[in-house]
């Protein structure tokens, strides 16, 4: 977008905020990125507690079905083996969803981590390219700014193509070598904060693609934990007052699951914020 027209004239510091009106908005976009990757760090956190939390859970229910199982009489000892049985099949599930949990947590903070370095980046770039701007238009005199103010309505500072111009004009000024040489240090780390800025926006959208496949693998096994806790429940219903501490397992086993669901449901949403930002930054 080109960046707006401004008087034929020395550069004022309200002429370079007019101009660097994009950057800050831009800036501010990956502030709500950096936010995006907080809320999906905190909830992949969430769910690591809560594998821990399943961990006991299905321990818990092994040992009581093995209880059960050993004091039941002949009459109810089918009922104990069912309940083992069930419990020992819920136990496996935990194991499984810790590496995909771990798998998330690794890429939730790198998420979190790369945005974090988005927000300082960006905000760097639009210092540089502010004091760019008013060495410029300081420097140039009426006839560098004019050259100046002609060619920002064709290029877009946020790109390595728009340095490249602020390079060129600088190049074509008439001013003291020692000024020239500080543009140019300025220049360069501009150019290398927008470099890493891209980076960054590039492996954070790798890493924001990659948690779906994540996700949709822990709702499988989640789900599975789901189905096994209702068939407890179902059991421990017909075991009279010995069924009562599985019938209370079953309902700890479907608490834990809708809260895990619940922060997959975050997730998937922060990640597609994510991805819409990412969209609007042009990364």
């Amino acid at each position: 977008m080109p960046q707006p027209a401004v008087p034929i004239a020395a550069f004022t510091a309200h002429d370079v905020e007019a101009v660097l009106a994009a950057q800050f908005a831009h800036q501010v976009d990956i502030t709500r990125l950096f936010s995006v990757g907080v809320d999906i760090l905190n909830a992949a956190r969430a769910l690591d507690t809560m594998g821990f939390e399943l961990q006991l859970l299905a321990r818990n229910g092994v040992v009581q079905a093995a209880q059960l199982n050993h004091g039941a009489d002949a009459a109810h000892a089918g009922e104990g083996q069912t309940l083992l049985a069930l419990a020992e099949i819920l136990s496996h599930c935990p194991r499984q969803i810790a590496p995909e949990v771990a798998g998330l947590g690794a890429h939730c903070r790198a998420i979190a981590s790369h945005t974090a370095t988005c927000t300082s980046l960006a905000r760097r770039h639009t210092q540089h390219l502010k004091s760019l701007l008013l060495v410029l238009g300081r420097e140039g005199g009426d006839a560098g700014a004019a050259t100046l103010a002609a060619q920002l309505e064709t290029v877009r500072l946020g790109e390595e193509a728009g340095l490249v111009v602020l390079q060129r004009v600088a190049d074509g000024l008439q001013i003291e070598p020692v000024v020239r040489t500080n543009i140019r240090l300025i220049a360069a780390r501009c150019s290398a904060a927008l470099r890493e800025l891209e980076r960054l926006l590039e492996e954070t959208g790798t890493c924001l693609r990659e948690t779906h496949g994540m996700l949709h693998g822990i709702g499988r096994i989640a789900g599975t934990v789901n189905y096994l806790g209702i068939n407890v429940a179902i059991e421990a219903a017909h075991c009279d007052r010995r069924g009562e501490n599985f019938r209370q397992l079953a309902a700890d086993i479907q608490a834990t699951v809708d809260g895990f669901e619940q922060k997959l449901l975050a997730i998937r949403l922060s990640a597609e914020r994510g991805r819409v930002l990412l969209k609007a930054l042009g990364a």
